[in-house]
């Protein structure tokens, strides 16, 4: 059973790990998956504040605007991160980070 699942900590968290092994392999096709499911699933970032497990602790109420602030941030993160430069020239990738 997978960790974040049993944490209730969202898809995005789920997905994030795998970014840090995509890229340090340099796995263009791996790379572009996971990016595209962590840009899919950045509305699952607060999902755990409505988790049973963390009923006891109290959360502030994110609007959908925030999230679509973080979005953008990590869309102009994946274009100018140094790291991330083999995927330049990647059709899809390129595609994917010009929404």
């Amino acid at each position: 059973m997978n960790r974040d699942a049993v944490f209730d900590m969202g898809k995005y968290n789920e997905y994030a790990p795998m970014l840090n092994i995509v890229c340090a392999q340099k796995d263009v096709e791996g790379t572009y998956q996971v990016v595209e499911q962590l840009l899919e699933s950045v509305d699952s970032l607060y999902g755990f504040s409505k988790s049973k497990l963390y009923r006891h602790k109290k959360f502030k109420d994110t609007d959908g605007s925030y999230l679509q602030v973080i979005k953008e941030k990590l869309l102009e993160g994946f274009r100018n991160e140094e790291d991330l430069s083999f995927m330049k020239g990647y059709e899809p990738w390129e595609k994917l980070i010009s929404k």
